[in-house]
């Protein structure tokens, strides 16, 4: 009669971060081994683009660079920690880009019997400047309105405004206010009895780029106030 007796020996490995190859070795009691080589391969992830700014409205793709195995995975994306519905490919693209596409985004790539990897969040930039359709005066005194331009992306170094009717903005009231990729600038804007345009230029530190956008219409109306 043979008999024979299983014996289990298991190797815990947490984090594993790269490739690794284990010898295991079975040595007899009554003589004897044999060496089997056990390949562990680390399944990781990481989100990838052409580049991580872009003027608005280019078509932006997002990649998920995946470890690739005898295993097919599922992917998910989110964009601020809010999953994306219906994307369920290892690309995603943005079409036609706007500023509030700014922001950080990341895929979660499932392998089936393994888990999900989440990877590190992929700070995307769309550099975009809005500006309001104009605004409106009332009244023949010397008055004062606050105009805005909005700004989206990465940082900003300042906001140059320009008037069309030559009026002198330097002595005008400025501010610049920024919150996550969000940049708000505003202009204390004083002027008499003429109606004028003015243009905002924004100025990313990065790289110097510069976006121009107007014209902002400031509208005198004599007597009424038009909204």
């Amino acid at each position: 009669t043979n008999t024979s007796t299983e014996v289990v020996s298991d190797l815990s490995i947490t984090n594993t971060v790269k490739d690794e190859v284990f010898i295991c070795t079975v040595i007899y009691t009554l003589g004897g081994s044999e060496t089997e080589n056990v390949t562990l391969k680390a399944l990781s992830a990481t989100v990838t683009a052409d580049n991580t700014t872009f003027n608005s409205p280019a078509n932006v793709t997002l990649t998920c660079d995946y470890t690739s195995s005898s295993l097919t995975p599922t992917f998910s994306w989110s964009f601020e920690g809010n999953t994306i519905p219906s994307v369920t490919q290892s690309t995603y693209t943005i079409s036609s880009s706007v500023g509030t596409d700014s922001g950080e985004y990341a895929c979660n790539v499932n392998w089936p019997t393994v888990g999900t990897f989440t990877t590190a969040n992929f700070v995307l930039y769309i550099r975009e400047v809005l500006i309001p359709t104009a605004t409106y005066y009332m009244g023949r005194d010397i008055v004062t309105t606050t105009v805005t331009c909005t700004g989206y992306g990465d940082a900003v170094s300042g906001v140059v405004w320009t008037s069309l009717m030559g009026t002198n903005l330097t002595v005008m009231t400025a501010r610049l206010q920024t919150t996550n990729y969000t940049h708000q600038a505003e202009l204390d804007f004083q002027h008499t009895l003429i109606s004028d345009t003015v243009t905002c230029k924004f100025i990313y530190s990065a790289d110097g780029a510069e976006i121009t956008k107007g014209n902002i219409t400031l509208h005198y109306i004599d007597g009424e106030f038009a909204s």
